[in-house]
């Protein structure tokens, strides 16, 4: 029996793989997915979707790993090329310590001069940039095939992969991971909100919603509390006092609920949804949503990180707030078929649904990396 064969169903990946993870790369048994049982029964089938995701093997195969900056954005003083060997399942990039994995000069075959086990570190890519470098300089001689990948915090690492192709390959995969996790948030949303308690909120339409809450945003690990105000509309000085008047949507964030400009703008928001709570349970109670687009603060007034790369967590005091908030993002930014009707039309690019698989006919979710 191969070795591949011999992995545990739930860890198989159904799609080819670069290589063969050595025996020695212990990989712990996945965690057993929640009892669907115990969640609600409208979320049956999201949860058997989220599990589809946690078991799916996108890439795996060598690398060597750098490690630039630190949580809090300091550099790393130990700047050593490590060796590793990498595997991304669902959103967890897993890297076991390949040092003592070489190659038989003769045979060409791979060895290994270490018989104990090696158990893995990780590093979660769900609010992960990754970028292609290309040529790392500052090595004599210079890398190649180098990508660059920023996650949680302001950690930052430089990763290189044996050629250029295998490099765009692990650029594909880790895009693709985030992509189709934040798909599932979609889908999970528009499973929450359909649900009639909130029926009634859905029949208003206002062009500006307030209200305390807490946010972290991109590169940050703290959460802070905010006066937040979304809107479609400004203010706009007129010579007996002023008028409101349409214009781009808004998600500003004030430090006190008298301030008069706010410390961080978001414009150009492309998603926003409910965040699943990783447990079943909580899902009646979940206040958590995440917002992505372009993000400024006051202070430079520099847009940063691209329209479609920073992100803001927002926390709020219910379950009932989050959907506030979800709607009042809806309309000033005119997603989903809001301020009009929800969409919940599978084929329809606008819709939170949008590509929902029937699981059982496609148990790999969205798509392939080599599909990108």
């Amino acid at each position: 029996m191969s070795h591949r064969e011999s992995r545990p169903l739930s860890v198989r990946n159904l799609a080819p793989i670069t290589s063969t993870r050595p025996h020695v790369f212990i990989k712990p048994a996945p965690q057993q997915p929640p009892n669907v049982g115990n969640a609600p029964s409208d979320m049956h089938s999201t949860l058997r979707l989220y599990d589809a995701f946690n078991q799916k093997v996108y890439f795996e195969g060598y690398l060597h790993k750098m490690n630039d900056l630190t949580v809090d954005g300091k550099p790393v003083h130990d700047r050593q090329w490590s060796k590793l060997y990498v595997e991304l399942c669902g959103s967890v990039l897993t890297f076991w310590d390949a040092s003592h994995v070489v190659k038989n000069e003769e045979t060409g075959e791979t060895e290994i001069t270490k018989e104990d086990p090696i158990l893995p570190t990780y590093i979660n890519v769900a609010d992960s940039i990754v970028n292609i470098v290309g040529t790392y300089q500052y090595d004599n001689p210079p890398r190649e095939n180098v990508f660059l990948l920023s996650s949680a915090g302001s950690n930052r690492y430089f990763l290189q992969a044996p050629n250029p192709h295998v490099m765009n390959r692990w650029v594909c995969a880790i895009r693709l991971a985030c992509y189709e996790m934040t798909k599932l948030h979609e889908i999970y949303t528009r499973t929450f909100l359909a649900r009639h308690t909130w029926a009634d909120l859905f029949e208003k339409q206002n062009s500006k919603f307030e209200g305390w809450i807490q946010a972290r945003f991109g590169g940050a690990t703290e959460w802070q509390r905010y006066w937040a105000v979304v809107t479609d509309k400004r203010d706009e000085k007129r010579l007996f006092g002023k008028k409101s008047i349409a214009s781009r949507g808004q998600l500003m964030f004030y430090e006190t609920k008298k301030s008069k400009v706010p410390a961080i703008t978001i414009v150009n928001v492309l998603c926003a949804y409910a965040v699943y709570p990783e447990n079943p349970k909580l899902i009646n109670m979940g206040t958590m949503l995440k917002v992505e687009g372009s993000m400024y603060s006051s202070t430079t007034k520099d847009q940063h990180n691209g329209s479609a790369n920073a992100f803001a967590l927002l926390m709020t005091a219910s379950s009932k707030e989050m959907v506030q908030w979800l709607i009042g993002i809806f309309d000033a930014f005119k997603l989903y078929g809001r301020p009009e009707r929800l969409l919940s039309d599978a084929s329809n690019t606008n819709s939170l649904n949008f590509a929902e698989p029937v699981f059982g006919h496609q148990p790999r979710l969205f798509l392939e990396v080599g599909e990108i």
